[in-house]
């Protein structure tokens, strides 16, 4: 916070010097000065104070100036600190100024207050209810203030009002107040309360920056907050909280402020000691010192993100950083003065990188780049991020997503061990699987996934993926490259959704004996394969009059496998209502004698099949039973909810009703014990697939 402070401090008191330079270069030529301090020009007739000697313990201002009326000011003649000035007097004859009984400098009807004399020695203020504007500067730097009281009119306070009035602890905000304006607060570093009213509409830029204010409340009213984070950058703030009926901003229930619909994150609270925030998922930027608290320790940016304004994290206590793969450009200091952070992610989006985006992040010592080494030379680099460049650069590092092809891209979830394909058209191929970027998660890969684009798998794109288990290949998919999934020893369950297929003789080599190519019916060629490289298959289809989906072949339940392929069938099929299995087989299942005569069931030592199974579910509704699809059995068990559902097992010879409660709670009766074991394993099978 110091830092940030410092950093502060520094950009105004250049803009100040700009600013004097500029005055003095506009009117060296007509200045003038009045023997009692006061600096003038002459304007069609009337003296407008252009400044006023802040070394003078009183500053008078007078009626007239060789006989021209003292009749306005520049908007800037009363902004510097009154280093010794303790009273303004106006000679009472003058018709656009007045001073009250304090010494403080007003217009002639006091409904603006000037300039409070910086040197008074007075701890309290009481603004007269006549005032409506507090003026331009008028309390900045009153080292002795510590309340100020505001009259019930005030409606604005004006730019830089109370600028760093260091020892100023308490002032009201009237009902009434609309505008707060640029920097009308900032520094003021006693300053702990903002009981802002309903009335005000308008914050200004850095209003509030270096504060001791612990909280804000935005009204309903509020419509703009300029630069929010840094208005808003108190060092003692944990919560912001918003009004459900503002139309402009929003918080949540941590006290962070975004926009109203959430897609800009404006605010987060400096004092909020969390190590950790995980930015929601749809927020698209990160705004000016949204994130500049030196507690957190880590910050989790959703795919959402595509950009940073300035100073997003200026000042930030994370060690670690990763850039969301939409970000095409780094913005100025962006990441100034994060002390802590080491490591930083990049993906290859990333086109510039700003000025001193990463200055004074002194403790940098690698980046992971997701592209390769000519793709980071390629990268735009402004001045001041030596601290990044002089890091150990890894390319083409692993990070869970990037593109596969023109306009296919991948991404990895390791909780799931999920690798997705998504976008359209043709996948690279490449001459090893170590050049395809999820390589880094070779041994991490369960399922592959592709979407309903992607027209082929490049060669050598999953060869020797030792835990990959099962393969989705989307409607789109014709062709399969040499090696694609070769040598991938638990690899056992393919499904061929499209009618065209092209594999090349080394696709599927090396792989388990128990790998089935599940098959639409349509696609022939993929059938041929199978049979030719003496690979098992069945075929699936979908009767949309009885509701119900075909499985045509032998196909065996293992209790490693995910069967990914089930949930989207019944997703892509959300009125299914049954689920037919010509010859269903459990593996691994060591059962006791079984001797239910309404399932056609055959039980080995290591099996438990079922022929010509239908499994379909009922709700229970009162004391009756009706259907229900599988999509909707998808939210009962989300739900929690298995009491309001049954299995219905039907084969043959006849069915049987089961409960989930009534499954685990007849365990004593022998018919009911033999139907656990077998329908238990089918009712885990279905809570393990559609979880």
């Amino acid at each position: 916070m110091k830092k940030i402070k410092a950093t502060l401090s520094l950009c105004l008191a250049c803009a100040v010097i700009l600013s004097t330079i500029a005055s003095i270069e506009a009117f060296a030529a007509d200045t003038l000065t009045d023997p009692g301090g006061i600096t003038y020009k002459v304007v069609d007739g009337s003296v407008i104070i252009t400044g006023y000697d802040h070394t003078k313990e009183i500053v008078e201002i007078p009626a007239e100036i060789n006989g021209y009326p003292v009749s306005g000011y520049e908007s800037r003649a009363f902004w510097t600190k009154a280093y010794k000035v303790k009273e303004f007097v106006v000679e009472e004859s003058n018709e656009y100024f007045c001073a009250d009984e304090f010494g403080v400098l007003f217009d002639k009807d006091k409904t603006k207050v000037i300039k409070y004399p910086a040197a008074s020695e007075m701890t309290e203020y009481v603004v007269p209810d006549t005032v409506t504007i507090v003026g331009y500067c008028a309390f900045n730097h009153c080292d002795n203030l510590r309340t100020v009281v505001l009259g019930n009119s005030v409606s604005e306070i004006s730019q830089e009002a109370f600028y760093m009035c260091d020892n100023l602890e308490s002032i009201n905000f009237p009902e009434g107040l609309e505008r707060i304006s640029k920097e009308a607060f900032s520094s003021c570093e006693k300053l702990s309360n903002a009981d802002l009213p309903m009335s005000l509409t308008e914050i200004g830029q850095r209003a509030f920056t270096n504060t001791a204010i612990k909280s804000f409340y935005i009204s309903k009213n509020v419509k703009t907050i300029y630069e929010a984070g840094q208005a808003l950058l108190s060092k003692a703030l944990v919560s912001i909280e918003v009004s459900e009926e503002n139309l402009y901003f929003s918080s949540d229930d941590n006290g962070v402020l975004y926009n109203k619909d959430k897609t800009t994150l404006l605010k987060y609270p400096d004092c909020l000691e969390n190590e950790k925030f995980v930015v929601p998922d749809g927020v698209k930027s990160i705004g000016v010192y949204a994130l500049s608290s030196d507690y957190l320790k880590e910050v989790i940016l959703p795919e959402s993100v595509l950009s940073f304004y300035s100073d997003a994290f200026t000042g930030c206590g994370i060690n670690r950083i990763e850039i969301p793969a939409g970000v095409k450009s780094i913005s100025d200091s962006a990441f100034l003065y994060c002390d802590n952070l080491k490591e930083v992610f990049l993906p290859v989006s990333v086109q510039t990188i700003k000025y001193g985006a990463f200055r004074s992040c002194e403790a940098i010592t690698d980046v992971f780049y997701s592209g390769t080494q000519e793709e980071w030379e390629a990268i735009t680099f402004a001045n001041e991020n030596d601290c990044l460049l002089n890091a150990t650069i890894h390319y083409n590092y692993g990070k869970s997503f990037g593109n596969c092809g023109e306009t296919l891209t991948w991404s990895f979830d390791e909780d799931s061990k999920v690798l997705s394909i998504t976008g359209s058209g043709e996948m690279d191929s490449l001459a090893s699987f170590e050049e395809y970027g999820w390589s880094y998660f070779k041994d991490q890969i369960e399922v592959v996934e592709f979407g309903n684009a992607a027209v082929s798998v490049g060669s050598n794109a999953f060869y020797g993926c030792p835990n990959l288990k099962e393969v989705y290949l989307s409607e789109s998919i014709g062709t399969i490259g040499a090696n694609a999934f070769a040598d991938c020893p638990l690899l056992s369950l393919v499904t061929v959704s499209g009618a065209r297929f092209t594999a090349d003789e080394t696709s599927f080599a090396g792989n388990d004996e128990r790998l089935v190519f599940l098959c639409n019916p349509a696609n022939t060629q993929a059938a041929d394969y199978a049979e030719e490289k003496l690979i098992k298959s069945i075929t699936f289809s979908y009767d949309h009059t009885k509701k119900v989906m075909n499985f045509n072949g032998e196909l065996t339940v293992y209790s490693d496998l995910p069967y990914t392929f089930l949930s989207k069938f019944v997703k892509q099929n959300p009125g299914m209502e049954y689920l037919y299995f010509e010859k269903l087989v459990f593996h691994g299942v060591v059962p006791e004698t079984i001797d239910i005569n309404d399932l056609n069931n055959e039980a080995g030592a290591q099996y438990l099949t079922f022929n010509k199974l239908y499994v379909s579910l009922k709700k229970v509704k009162g004391g009756s039973t009706e259907g229900v699809t599988f999509e909707a059995f998808l939210t009962l068990l989300e739900n929690g909810d298995y009491d309001s559902f049954m299995f219905e097992l039907v084969s043959q010879e006849g069915k049987q009703q089961l409960t989930f409660e009534e499954l685990w709670e007849k365990v004593t009766d022998h018919f009911i014990t033999s139907a656990l074991r077998i329908t238990s394993k089918i009712i885990n099978f279905f809570r393990k697939i559609f979880r």
